[in-house]
């Protein structure tokens, strides 16, 4: 009779890729539940090592993990937001027409990304370089939206600051959403007024002589 084997059951093995992925997916439901989280909470959500965590984000601490989701956060906005469905509008007439369009649009990613942390203001309590992190990706869309709006928002430095703060009010709308104290609707009614404030006055100094 053969001899048992004492077999043990293989440690399931993962690519780099997939293993980052993990990680990634583990950090955004672990701030969703504590956006101060550390390193060593990441570890047990993930099922991983702390060591492993700084293979694959060096630094030591969470902020290149922080980071890399805003990023991607960032790179879907650009993509669903201003460049799938939504050619930059030609005249007032279009831009009026399009705007609730691209902010539910807005609104939706935001909501869809299941994390409500990434558009806390920065007096919540976020570790300070997720603020800052933050801060820097909606300073990153101002270009990207002026040049989608260059027929009816001139690019000035006054103009260029407004989007800022408008962007900034909105990130607290899709907060407001995402952690249900907003409705929705709501949320996006509240947006298209702020745009069509800023877009009408702009129109209106075009007017001009």
């Amino acid at each position: 009779m053969a001899e048992k084997q004492n077999l043990k059951p293989k440690q399931r093995r993962f690519s780099p890729e997939v293993r980052r992925q993990m990680i990634l997916d583990a950090a955004r439901d672990l701030f969703k539940e504590n956006p101060n989280a550390s390193v060593d909470d990441l570890a047990n959500k993930a099922g991983v090592t702390r060591q492993l965590i700084g293979q694959y984000f060096p630094g030591g601490g969470l902020e290149m993990v922080h980071q890399e989701l805003m990023q991607k956060a960032f790179s879907t906005f650009v993509d669903q937001v201003l460049k799938t469905d939504f050619p930059p509008p030609a005249n007032l007439k279009q831009w009026r027409e399009t705007i609730p369009l691209t902010t539910a649009r807005q609104f939706e990613w935001g909501v869809g990304l299941r994390m409500p942390w990434l558009f806390a203001g920065e007096g919540s309590g976020l570790p300070a370089d997720m603020g800052k992190a933050r801060m820097n990706l909606r300073i990153g869309v101002v270009p990207l939206v002026m040049e989608w709006s260059a027929a009816v928002l001139p690019d000035t430095p006054e103009n260029r600051i407004l989007v800022q703060i408008g962007y900034r009010a909105i990130d607290e709308l899709i907060w407001l959403v995402a952690t249900d104290k907003l409705e929705m609707e709501e949320g996006v009614r509240i947006a298209v007024a702020l745009w069509q404030g800023l877009i009408e006055r702009s129109a209106e100094l075009l007017a001009s002589p």
